[in-house]
């Protein structure tokens, strides 16, 4: 069973299958259509989508102050987000967007909180997003240990990553 966590500025995907190791190409492909390009009046970043009504989530920093975004799901689809709700210190912003114009996407499953405590130090995580222009990009990597607010991980980050 997959499930995802938002912490600090990244979403990690997680490995929850005890006993099996899945594989991470399954994994991607499983993600990758929940994945879209957030665009704002300062540049892009990414975002996932939670809700087959249109919501995605992303990184504050992505659209703090904007005055026009759109969400971006493949070369020939994008379209105009509103920002529902911010929150500067988490860094996280909640966007809706209309998803009929996104043939084949899908929403997300969030993890719920008592799934995410039991994550350990070596735990695979993984990352899909727009780093440099790019789309649905993967990156993978392990968590290297564990804050109270935030995972830290090993994962090679790039602009457009923030919100994937």
């Amino acid at each position: 069973m997959r499930r995802w966590c938002l912490f600090s500025w990244v979403l990690c995907g997680l490995t929850v299958l005890p006993g099996q190791t899945p594989s991470l190409t399954r994994q991607f492909q499983q993600v990758r259509d929940a994945v879209v390009t957030v665009w704002s009046d300062f540049g892009s970043g990414s975002g996932f989508i939670v809700d087959a009504r249109g919501l995605i989530v992303t990184n504050d920093h992505v659209v703090a102050g904007a005055r026009w975004v759109a969400v971006q799901f493949d070369p020939s689809h994008k379209v105009r987000a509103l920002v529902l709700s911010e929150d500067a210190v988490r860094d996280v912003a909640v966007l809706r967007a209309d998803l009929a114009a996104f043939p084949g996407a899908h929403a997300v499953e969030l993890a719920p909180a008592a799934e995410v405590a039991g994550v350990q130090p070596g735990a695979p995580v993984f990352t899909v997003g727009s780093p440099l222009h790019q789309r649905q990009v993967l990156t993978a990597g392990i968590v290297s240990g564990i804050e109270p607010r935030a995972f830290l991980s090993d994962l090679d980050l790039n602009h457009g990553n923030s919100g994937g």
